[in-house]
């Protein structure tokens, strides 16, 4: 218990405590996990659009392609939006690398961690945000490959050979 304490404030002011009176749930997430906001559409589609531009230097350099970029996107979003995903529900082999490479399995955090709390509330806020299938998410969808098209305008990530951080 101990442990788990230390995510906690030092000290609550008066409007704190009130808050956590009014909603235990929106006090853990905004004091304890200092997650303040929801997500909006496009800062869904941003977030998916670094994870799919981080996953693309997994590919070897000539496959570093617009078209690859794409492919990406839905796999990646699949694995943000459910990040505590149980294996089966794992759509395809890109997907299940993905997860792995970031922790988004359901197996990989401990039950009752902050990572999960966080996993957690992922899933809530973007199952808020776009169901799957909804117009919502059609258009994160769209604009996260207009957005890494976009990436391959300005850069050419084939001639780039990233650092691995070797354990």
């Amino acid at each position: 218990m101990a442990g788990q304490m230390s995510n906690w404030p030092s000290l609550l002011s008066p409007s704190s405590a009130e808050n956590y009176r009014q909603c235990p749930k929106s006090f853990h997430f905004k004091k304890v996990l200092r997650r303040y906001s929801y997500s909006t559409l496009a800062s869904a589609a941003g977030r998916l659009t670094h994870l799919v531009l981080d996953e693309i230097f997994e590919h070897d350099s000539n496959n570093r392609t617009p078209s690859t970029a794409k492919d990406l996107v839905g796999p990646a979003w699949r694995a943000i939006s459910n990040p505590l995903a149980e294996v089966d529900q794992c759509v395809d082999s890109i997907e299940s690398q993905i997860r792995i490479r970031n922790g988004l399995w359901r197996h990989a955090v401990q039950p009752g961690s902050p990572e999960e709390a966080k996993l957690a509330f992922d899933f809530e806020d973007y199952s808020r945000l776009a169901r799957p299938g909804s117009e919502e998410e059609a258009r994160i969808l769209k604009d996260s490959k207009r957005f890494v098209t976009s990436y391959f305008k300005h850069e050419d990530p084939s001639g780039i050979n990233p650092i691995v951080d070797v354990p």
